[in-house]
């Protein structure tokens, strides 16, 4: 039995409802956003990660100067995406 299968059928043994998502809602997630800009921030750094260590650094250096804007946008996109698919009943999100 799959993790996903697992998950789905505590949900429903706990009374939790679940919304089916769209197959396109899977592959445009808007924190991959988030994870790019992330990621280029810290690959234009003039001394890039090296190890564990400087990797961590850099990037909790870096999430402090993300603008919030972007953020704030990636969630308002996720609460109109999953308002899109109640509406749709998991069927395709335009984007």
């Amino acid at each position: 039995m799959s993790s996903n299968t697992r998950c789905s059928e505590l949900s429903r043994q706990r009374g939790y409802s679940t919304c089916r998502m769209a197959s396109g809602f899977s592959r445009s997630k808007p924190i991959e956003n988030v994870w790019d800009a992330l990621g280029r921030q810290v690959a234009g750094r003039n001394y890039p990660p090296t190890n564990k260590n400087s990797l961590i650094r850099a990037l909790t250096e870096e999430w402090d100067k993300l603008p919030q804007q972007l953020l704030d946008n990636v969630v308002q996109s996720m609460v109109r995406r999953a308002e899109c698919c109640i509406t749709l009943h998991g069927g395709h999100i335009p984007y």
